[in-house]
Parts: structure tokens; sequence; C-alpha cells
């Protein structure tokens, strides 16, 4: 058993998008966010100025703990709200 699973992402206004932090999550978590915010735009017609990701901690990935989905979910939420829009329970 690990004693603590998690994740921690960050998330500020930047001038361009980009993703930093511990671990090897930020190209991901910057690949999600991009897709998350393009997303927006075309099926929802709400613009997403960009953001700086900073992943301060996280889970080892590939053995069960879901730290894909994890991330996925933070970043999505992170990006939503960041848009304006209210993030999800």
């Amino acid at each position: 058993m690990i004693e603590r699973p998690g994740l921690r992402v960050r998330a500020e206004s930047a001038r361009d998008w980009s993703a930093e932090g511990v671990g090897r999550l930020a190209d991901r978590a910057l690949a999600i966010a991009e897709g998350v915010a393009g997303a927006l735009a075309v099926e929802r017609g709400v613009p997403v100025t960009p953001l700086r990701l900073v992943i301060e901690s996280e889970a080892p990935e590939h053995v069960g703990l879901g730290t894909g989905t994890q991330l996925s979910l933070a970043v999505a939420r992170l990006v939503a709200e960041h848009a304006g829009l209210p993030g999800p329970d």
C-alpha cells in the first residue's frame, strides 16, 4: 500500500500554454489542457486563454491508481473554471 496516492496540479494565467513540474506528467497535462480548450472553443464557443500548469505532486503511473484519469479530470476542471464555466462536483 502506498501512503499518499494523489495528484496536485496548479494553474495560472499565462501568455502561452505550458506545463512543468515533478515527474513525467507535464507533457500529458499540456496536451489535455489544449484539447479541452479547443473543444470548449469549437463546441461551446467559449474562448480559453492560455494557462501555465504546474504539476506539484503525482502518484506513480501504470500501477492501477488511475493517475491518467486523475490528471485528465483535474486539468479539464482547471481549464473549464479558467474559462468561467462551473467546475464539476
